[in-house]
């Protein structure tokens, strides 16, 4: 293990180990009975894919395992790494929302408008 793997995302240190160790994603799978995608969907971060974090964590540890990197860091990797991306989504999300809230009086002006134009189409056919 190098000294810089703590500082990897959680997939680049365990692609690391594993490249490392002479495997194939082929091999960890069988070995680990799972099918490829999750042992790349774990290689490239892409947690979301395989489903709930409680199920993301017990394919971490069995691949830590596997390799004989230590479980539990990279379990706290994991954590610090999801922190970031929720830090990063949550930043994302307040734009969005500003804007949205700029869009807001202009949406309810709108929608008078055409509530206007309706209702006086409606009236003005009698």
């Amino acid at each position: 293990m190098t000294s810089s793997s703590p500082e990897k995302t959680p997939g680049a240190w365990l692609q690391e180990e594993r490249e490392k160790a002479g495997r194939s994603i082929e091999s960890a799978a069988k070995d680990l009975h799972l099918e490829t995608w999750v042992i790349q969907a774990i290689e490239k971060d892409k947690f979301a894919t395989i489903g709930a974090p409680v199920f993301v964590k017990g394919r971490l540890r069995q691949y830590a395992g596997l390799l004989g990197v230590p479980a539990e860091r990279v379990l706290e990797r994991y954590r610090e790494f999801n922190d970031e991306l929720t830090a990063t989504q949550e930043a994302a999300n307040d734009a969005v929302m500003q804007r949205s809230r700029n869009y807001v009086p202009w949406l309810v002006a709108g929608t008078m408008a055409v509530a206007a134009v309706a209702s006086w189409w409606f009236f003005a056919r009698r």
